[in-house]
């Protein structure tokens, strides 16, 4: 079985030029993801992820979403 994590940050920098001087956007992404996979049987896995994301900037903010799915494999070829 397996069980991995992840998350991830980035930050967004852009120059916007006014008539008073130059002034900068920013924008912030944040994404986090988990996975889970089983075996459950000599060539069957089952398992899952889910992930979220949210991204900030000036101004009104996007909303964030969730993904989620849940799969079963079926591996072909040699079984080691």
């Amino acid at each position: 079985q397996t069980l991995q994590f992840s998350i991830s940050a980035e930050r967004y920098s852009n120059p916007v030029v006014f008539v008073t001087g130059p002034t900068f956007s920013h924008a912030t992404y944040i994404r986090g993801a988990a996975d889970y996979s089983r075996r459950i049987g000599n060539r069957l896995f089952a398992g899952a992820s889910v992930s979220a994301r949210k991204l900030a900037q000036d101004g009104p903010d996007p909303n964030g979403d969730i993904t989620g799915s849940a799969f079963i494999r079926y591996r072909l070829g040699d079984a080691r």
